[in-house]
């Protein structure tokens, strides 16, 4: 089991408010991030205590109300955790669609990011989406890990716009 240290440095805040699009309010952002953290801190606790985090998905309804989506049948029967992190993704979908009391999700998984020049980072992978936000995003925490790989700690934050969401969203009709 891998020990794991983190510091939190508010950057994902700091983020996802410079990225907050004309449309969105500052209460959508908000709440935005505050999901985020949130999940961002349960998979680095999963990673701490167990070494690893298998996807999972958090909704959020307009009343505060968590709902936790994760697998709950035999570790051993588990599927690849990009095809469950997908599956989690279509689920939370029928879910917002279905529920539109549901105004927050995200999905979290972790993974590996690869760059064009090979580089690879470990991290959380996570998508969030808001029912009144303009566009999803992905954010990617790197987790750094030490000389002796024992530890690891909170490195660079990236997030940028995502096509893939968690809400249906209005398109505007074609011109003609």
């Amino acid at each position: 089991m891998h020990l794991f240290r983190y510091l939190y440095v508010g950057a994902l805040v700091l983020l996802l408010s410079v990225s907050a699009q004309a449309g969105q309010t500052e209460k959508t952002v908000q709440q935005m991030e505050a999901l985020t953290k949130l999940a961002l801190e349960q998979a680095l606790q999963a990673i701490a205590t167990q070494g690893l985090v298998y996807p999972f998905a958090l909704l959020q309804n307009g009343e505060d109300k968590l709902a936790v989506v994760s697998y709950t049948g035999e570790p051993d029967q588990r599927p690849p955790d990009e095809q469950y992190a997908a599956a989690l993704v279509q689920l939370v979908r029928q879910e917002t669609t279905a529920n539109l009391a549901q105004r927050n999700a995200v999905v979290v998984r972790q993974s590996v990011l690869t760059t064009d020049a090979g580089e690879s980072y470990q991290g959380i992978w996570v998508l969030t989406d808001h029912r009144d936000a303009d566009q999803a995003k992905i954010l990617f925490q790197t987790l750094v890990p030490s000389k002796d790989g024992k530890t690891r700690t909170i490195g660079q934050v990236l997030v940028e716009p995502s096509n893939i969401s968690l809400f249906a969203r209005n398109k505007p009709a074609a011109k003609k």
